[in-house]
Protein backbone atom coordinates (compact mmCIF):
# COMPACT_ATOMS: atom_id res chain seq x y z
CA UNK A 1 0.00 0.00 0.00
CA UNK A 2 1.54 3.50 -0.72
CA UNK A 3 2.06 6.50 1.60
CA UNK A 4 -1.17 8.88 -0.51
CA UNK A 5 -3.13 5.58 0.17
CA UNK A 6 -1.85 4.84 3.94
CA UNK A 7 -2.80 8.49 4.63
CA UNK A 8 -6.15 8.40 2.80
CA UNK A 9 -7.17 5.51 4.58
CA UNK A 10 -6.30 7.45 7.90
CA UNK A 11 -7.47 10.34 7.02
CA UNK A 12 -11.28 8.61 6.34
CA UNK A 13 -10.83 6.80 9.45
CA UNK A 14 -9.64 10.11 11.67
CA UNK A 15 -13.12 11.73 10.32
CA UNK A 16 -15.24 9.12 11.19
CA UNK A 17 -13.79 8.78 14.69
CA UNK A 18 -14.06 12.40 15.18
CA UNK A 19 -16.82 13.04 13.58
CA UNK A 20 -18.95 15.02 16.35
CA UNK A 21 -16.19 16.11 17.89
CA UNK A 22 -16.44 19.89 18.59
CA UNK A 23 -12.55 19.44 19.94
CA UNK A 24 -11.35 18.36 16.74
CA UNK A 25 -10.96 20.18 13.79
CA UNK A 26 -9.00 19.38 10.13
CA UNK A 27 -7.38 22.25 9.02
CA UNK A 28 -6.98 21.00 5.67
CA UNK A 29 -5.82 17.20 4.05
CA UNK A 30 -2.85 16.61 5.97
CA UNK A 31 -3.20 18.87 9.80
CA UNK A 32 -5.38 18.27 12.13
CA UNK A 33 -5.96 19.60 15.41
CA UNK A 34 -7.21 18.33 18.67
CA UNK A 35 -8.51 20.45 21.79
CA UNK A 36 -7.29 18.36 24.64
CA UNK A 37 -8.88 18.95 28.41
CA UNK A 38 -8.07 17.12 31.67
CA UNK A 39 -11.12 14.94 33.18
CA UNK A 40 -9.81 15.99 36.72
CA UNK A 41 -8.88 19.56 36.63
CA UNK A 42 -10.53 21.66 33.51
CA UNK A 43 -7.89 24.50 33.46
CA UNK A 44 -5.56 21.89 32.19
CA UNK A 45 -6.07 21.94 28.62
CA UNK A 46 -3.88 22.13 25.26
CA UNK A 47 -4.79 22.34 21.55
CA UNK A 48 -2.50 20.17 19.99
CA UNK A 49 -1.74 20.41 16.10
CA UNK A 50 -0.29 17.53 13.77
CA UNK A 51 0.59 17.91 10.49
CA UNK A 52 2.18 14.97 8.27
CA UNK A 53 4.72 14.82 6.52
CA UNK A 54 5.32 14.00 2.61
CA UNK A 55 6.60 10.26 3.84
CA UNK A 56 4.36 9.98 6.70
CA UNK A 57 3.00 7.46 8.33
CA UNK A 58 7.20 5.94 7.54
CA UNK A 59 8.07 9.33 9.14
CA UNK A 60 6.78 11.22 12.10
CA UNK A 61 4.57 14.24 12.15
CA UNK A 62 4.95 17.35 13.20
CA UNK A 63 3.89 18.20 16.56
CA UNK A 64 3.11 22.28 16.90
CA UNK A 65 1.99 23.63 20.13
CA UNK A 66 3.11 27.44 19.06
CA UNK A 67 -0.67 27.87 18.62
CA UNK A 68 -2.41 31.07 20.13
CA UNK A 69 -4.66 29.11 22.63
CA UNK A 70 -1.60 27.87 24.71
CA UNK A 71 -0.17 30.93 25.18
CA UNK A 72 -0.52 30.79 29.17
CA UNK A 73 2.00 27.52 28.36
CA UNK A 74 6.01 28.48 28.78
CA UNK A 75 8.08 27.37 26.54
CA UNK A 76 10.06 25.07 28.72
CA UNK A 77 6.31 23.75 29.32
CA UNK A 78 5.42 23.21 25.34
CA UNK A 79 9.11 21.55 24.71
CA UNK A 80 8.77 18.75 27.78
CA UNK A 81 5.42 18.32 26.01
CA UNK A 82 6.40 18.11 22.37
CA UNK A 83 9.41 16.01 23.35
CA UNK A 84 6.81 13.53 25.18
CA UNK A 85 4.47 12.93 21.89
CA UNK A 86 7.86 12.75 20.07
CA UNK A 87 8.83 10.00 22.66
CA UNK A 88 5.29 8.00 21.59
CA UNK A 89 5.71 8.97 17.79
CA UNK A 90 8.70 6.53 17.64
CA UNK A 91 6.77 3.36 18.96
CA UNK A 92 4.01 3.95 16.23
CA UNK A 93 6.73 4.84 13.02
CA UNK A 94 5.12 3.04 9.80
CA UNK A 95 1.75 2.93 11.23
CA UNK A 96 -1.20 5.11 11.78
CA UNK A 97 -0.37 6.79 14.77
CA UNK A 98 -2.57 10.46 14.67
CA UNK A 99 -5.50 8.83 16.76
CA UNK A 100 -3.03 7.28 18.92
CA UNK A 101 -1.30 10.72 19.57
CA UNK A 102 -4.13 12.79 20.34
CA UNK A 103 -5.49 9.82 22.61
CA UNK A 104 -2.10 10.12 24.53
CA UNK A 105 -2.20 13.48 25.34
CA UNK A 106 -5.54 12.39 26.46
CA UNK A 107 -4.58 10.16 28.72
CA UNK A 108 -1.14 12.03 30.18
CA UNK A 109 -2.46 15.61 30.16
CA UNK A 110 -2.34 15.81 33.85
CA UNK A 111 1.69 14.54 33.43
CA UNK A 112 1.91 16.87 30.17
CA UNK A 113 0.49 20.23 32.07
CA UNK A 114 2.26 20.98 35.66
CA UNK A 115 -0.06 21.56 38.20
CA UNK A 116 0.70 25.32 39.23
CA UNK A 117 0.37 27.41 35.88
CA UNK A 118 1.06 30.75 35.75
CA UNK A 119 -2.21 32.74 34.99
CA UNK A 120 -1.43 35.40 31.94
CA UNK A 121 -2.02 38.06 34.33
CA UNK A 122 1.48 37.34 36.57
CA UNK A 123 3.17 36.50 33.02
CA UNK A 124 3.22 39.88 31.98
CA UNK A 125 3.60 41.25 35.54
CA UNK A 126 6.70 39.13 35.40
CA UNK A 127 8.47 40.65 32.52
CA UNK A 128 7.22 44.53 33.91
CA UNK A 129 9.78 46.61 36.17
CA UNK A 130 9.32 46.71 39.38
CA UNK A 131 8.91 50.35 39.74
CA UNK A 132 5.74 49.91 37.13
CA UNK A 133 4.57 46.89 39.41
CA UNK A 134 4.03 49.85 42.31
CA UNK A 135 2.42 52.15 40.84
CA UNK A 136 -0.81 49.83 40.49
CA UNK A 137 -2.22 50.91 43.44
CA UNK A 138 -5.79 50.39 43.78
CA UNK A 139 -7.81 54.04 43.71
CA UNK A 140 -10.18 54.56 46.23
CA UNK A 141 -13.88 55.32 45.48
CA UNK A 142 -15.26 58.72 46.19
CA UNK A 143 -16.71 58.68 49.75
CA UNK A 144 -20.32 60.11 49.87
CA UNK A 145 -22.41 61.68 52.49
CA UNK A 146 -25.51 60.15 54.42
CA UNK A 147 -27.50 62.46 52.62
CA UNK A 148 -25.77 62.75 49.49
CA UNK A 149 -26.42 58.86 49.55
CA UNK A 150 -30.52 59.32 50.40
CA UNK A 151 -31.11 61.53 47.70
CA UNK A 152 -29.24 59.31 45.01
CA UNK A 153 -31.06 56.27 46.20
CA UNK A 154 -34.25 58.16 46.34
CA UNK A 155 -33.92 58.88 42.76
CA UNK A 156 -33.54 55.32 42.03
CA UNK A 157 -35.51 51.74 42.32
CA UNK A 158 -35.22 48.97 44.29
CA UNK A 159 -33.31 47.52 41.05
CA UNK A 160 -30.90 50.32 40.97
CA UNK A 161 -32.51 52.03 37.73
CA UNK A 162 -34.98 55.39 37.44
CA UNK A 163 -38.20 54.22 38.07
CA UNK A 164 -40.65 54.36 35.11
CA UNK A 165 -42.15 57.72 33.60
CA UNK A 166 -39.04 59.82 36.26
CA UNK A 167 -39.03 62.49 33.19
CA UNK A 168 -42.29 62.36 31.92
CA UNK A 169 -44.33 65.75 31.84
CA UNK A 170 -47.06 66.13 34.61
CA UNK A 171 -49.81 65.29 31.73
CA UNK A 172 -52.57 66.52 34.28
CA UNK A 173 -50.77 69.99 34.96
CA UNK A 174 -50.06 70.95 31.19
CA UNK A 175 -53.62 70.15 30.59
CA UNK A 176 -54.73 72.52 32.98
CA UNK A 177 -52.56 74.96 31.88
CA UNK A 178 -52.96 74.92 27.82
CA UNK A 179 -56.13 72.86 27.48
CA UNK A 180 -59.35 72.14 27.89
CA UNK A 181 -60.26 75.47 27.46
CA UNK A 182 -62.73 76.80 24.95
CA UNK A 183 -61.53 79.27 22.39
Amino acid sequence: MSIEEQQSDEREAIKAMYDDDENFKVINDTTFQCKVTSTINEKKTLLVQIEWTKNYPDEGPLINLDLFYNNFLSSECKSHIKQKIENEIEHYLGSPMTFVLFDHVQQNIDELIPDIIPSSTENKEENVPTEIQTKNVKIKKEQLTKSQKRRMYNKLSTTGELPRGHDWVDIVRHLSQTGGQET
